[in-house]
């Protein structure tokens, strides 16, 4: 095992990472091991291919694309009148708008954190000495 100065291996991690020759199935020991063949892999066409979108990106990318009216949308017998959606007034920024703040019917947050109410009951046995503070004498 080969052992490397502290400023040496924080310069060449990160230039690994930069250049993300993960992608190329390189471990960081082996591009330590042999630096300059690794990044020469990087002239390849093949390691210049941007990655594949995630499902849900390539999603919105296609709604986007059709909302761009490409000609490749499905041609329809006569055209939408849909106008774009406006916020209300009542809402002062989106957050309220998405929250539903307006409305009272907001999800309850404490700190930033969604929190949901607790409807259970923890000590609902009367007999059970540790659920009886009254006669515990607390």
């Amino acid at each position: 095992m080969k052992t490397y100065r502290d400023d040496y291996l924080e310069y060449y991690a990160d230039r690994f990472v930069r250049l993300r020759l993960s992608r190329l199935g390189i471990s960081l020991p082996q591009y330590l091991s042999n630096i300059e063949e690794c990044e020469q892999l990087l002239m390849k066409p093949e390691a210049l291919e941007p990655e594949p979108l995630l499902p849900a990106q390539a999603t919105v990318a296609l709604r986007l694309w059709w909302a761009w009216d490409t000609g490749l949308a499905t041609a329809t017998s006569e055209p939408a009148d849909i106008e774009p959606y406006e916020l209300p007034g009542e809402y002062a920024v989106w957050e309220e708008f998405l929250l539903g703040l307006g409305n009272n019917k907001a999800i309850r947050q404490r700190n930033g954190a969604f929190i949901e109410p607790m409807h259970h009951h923890r000590h609902k046995n009367t007999r059970n000495i540790s659920a009886n503070f009254a006669r515990k004498g607390a």
